[in-house]
């Protein structure tokens, strides 16, 4: 997904000279998945205009990201791109419009939710990959009862990773991504 987002940014500035200054706000240091989000993000740009300035670790919750984010802001003001997680993305949409930065500075996610399905529809967020969770639950059932069953089952199978942006995002199949509509979990105790 790492790779997926820093691809992304690569075609859309595979002809600039100028370096593209990125702030990245991949997660939690250490984490297994922000580990390799990481690496694909900057594997993906190596040997491009693409220079990512300050990256900032943290707990994907709002009040953490803000305080990474809008101090990476005061810092470097003039940044292309605001990339990482999809509480980053949706808080930096905020900050930016609050510091008057909007349209100056744009904004990824290098995953899919809800919050970043909205701001790809309303203009605030340029794109984020998607690897399809809901096809990814169908797979393990898949191969679940094939294992079950002994038949043949594909050791290495999963949904092809799409970036959603503003082409597409009127086409794009949600279910394929989010939750239902009004879905709420139910937990219980027993």
């Amino acid at each position: 997904m790492g790779f997926a987002t820093g691809n992304y940014l690569k075609l859309r500035h595979e002809n600039s000279a100028k370096p593209i200054r990125i702030g990245w706000f991949p997660g939690p240091k250490g984490a297994g998945w922000v580990t390799v989000a990481d690496k694909g993000f900057r594997d993906a740009m190596k040997n491009t205009s693409l220079r990512v300035i300050e990256t900032k670790y943290g707990d994907p919750e709002k009040q953490i990201q803000e305080k990474l984010i809008a101090g990476v802001l005061k810092k470097h003001s003039d940044l292309d791109y605001i990339a990482g997680t999809a509480v980053s993305a949706v808080v930096a949409t905020r900050l930016l419009r609050k510091m008057h930065l909007s349209g100056k500075t744009k904004v990824l996610s290098f995953y899919f939710g809800p919050g970043v399905y909205r701001g790809i529809k309303r203009g605030t967020i340029i794109g984020a990959p998607s690897d399809q969770p809901a096809i990814q639950v169908r797979i393990a059932l898949n191969q679940i009862v094939r294992i079950l069953e002994k038949r043949h089952f594909f050791k290495h199978v999963r949904p092809k990773i799409i970036i959603e942006d503003k082409k597409n995002i009127k086409s794009f199949k949600s279910n394929t991504s989010l939750a239902p509509r009004g879905f709420r979990p139910t937990f219980s105790v027993n």
